[in-house]
């Protein structure tokens, strides 16, 4: 449920923290209301031709009135109860943000993971989770910044994730698979959208990771991420993964792009009293290639479908291992250590932040809600 006056409450994972000038105590804002969207879809490609389609919306409070909420969608086998020849998983999911004490209130979470070992069979995944806060800073706290007029207000997004790219010994040309992330920070208000005839972006990010020939990849970033792209030997940064090094060495060809925890602000103007909409949209994409690539590509989560996509090739026991040392990379990697020829680029995470100290007054009750489903095909 929404409501239009809130109480003070707990600030969440996945949110920026909100500071309002150097002269005013963090946490300054008022959380009006909250609504958020959940779309993941997954298509299957045969010969380069749609195929089937299975995707899933859910909208809080709309369809889904407590949270968390997810949207699944998912073609081909990811059970491991048949070998996995070819199939494709997304998940899109949005969490309460008001019940973290946490910084890092962890409110979005994506991931995508695609794999064929068919001549003909290819896929395209895609997740998406907007979140939409209507605020206002707080003149009562601001004290004699009220006064000032406009005010600086500073934010930080969260950021972590992961994508692991890999193919059999056969197949060498990796040219049209690809992964996306993309995190946007916007503002709504009646000035921004007479000035700029739409919203007022504040904070933009991404990361485009292509392959190549001969088993080349390339990446393309924007905005201040920090990431690294390198071999299997990343999944060992704090030692102990040799293992699952080794067993992404074996494959034909294996990429990793570590996106380490990092906090990024971002900074706007704002008036106090006055009541304006933050809206974050987080998205991201993966195409894999026919006969025997796959990609898996996490934000903000824990990598749960790298494991059964590289069970096939690995089998079952060897693919957890990977897993598990991906996720442990994304933990232990340390942004700060990174050299400036690095590669930047980015993952998931949360926004908005200690602006939900203000937030309260909202029931959301345990569980997870199944979405809205649509499947077309064969």
């Amino acid at each position: 449920m929404t409501t239009d006056d809130f109480v003070p409450r707990r600030v969440t994972w996945f949110v920026a923290a909100l500071a309002v000038s150097s002269l005013a105590p963090p946490a300054l804002a008022k959380v009006h209301r909250i609504t958020a969207t959940v779309e993941a879809t997954v298509r299957e490609l045969i010969g380069g031709q749609p195929a089937s389609l299975d995707t899933s919306f859910d909208s809080y409070p709309e369809t889904a009135p407590v949270l968390p909420m997810e949207a699944f969608a998912g073609l081909g086998d990811f059970t491991g109860d048949q070998d996995l020849l070819q199939g494709a998983r997304s998940i899109a999911a949005f969490a309460d943000p008001t019940l973290s004490t946490d910084p890092n209130p962890a409110e979005f979470g994506l991931e995508l993971a695609n794999y064929s070992r068919d001549a003909s069979t290819s896929h395209e995944s895609f997740a998406e989770t907007i979140e939409r806060r209507r605020i206002s800073l707080d003149v009562s706290e601001l004290g004699a910044s009220a006064f000032a007029g406009t005010v600086d207000v500073t934010s930080y997004v969260f950021l972590s994730g992961a994508i692991v790219i890999w193919s059999d010994a056969s197949q060498t040309d990796l040219t049209g698979l690809e992964a996306t992330f993309a995190f946007t920070v916007s503002k709504n208000d009646a000035a921004t959208n007479i000035d700029t005839n739409g919203p007022e972006v504040l904070f933009d990010t991404g990361l485009t990771l292509t392959g190549g020939p001969q088993g080349s990849v390339g990446t393309a970033p924007t905005g201040p991420i920090v990431a690294l792209l390198g071999g299997p030997e990343l999944l060992d940064l704090a030692g102990g993964s040799a293992d699952a090094v080794a067993a992404l060495n074996s494959l034909g060809e294996a990429h990793v792009v570590i996106i380490p925890e990092q906090t990024l602000p971002y900074t706007y103007p704002g008036t106090a009293g006055e009541s304006f909409e933050l809206v974050a949209d987080v998205r991201c994409t993966a195409v894999n290639l026919p006969g025997g690539t796959g990609i898996a590509v996490g934000f903000g989560r824990e990598l749960t479908l790298l494991a059964p996509a590289l069970a096939e090739p690995l089998g079952p026991k060897m693919a957890g291992q990977v897993q598990e040392a991906t996720n442990r990379a994304i933990q232990q990697a340390d942004p700060r250590t990174i050299a400036d020829d690095s590669t930047a680029g980015g993952p998931l995470c949360g926004l908005f932040g200690a602006e939900t100290a203000f937030l309260g007054l909202m029931t959301f009750a345990g569980g997870l809600w199944r979405c809205r489903r649509r499947r077309l095909g064969r």
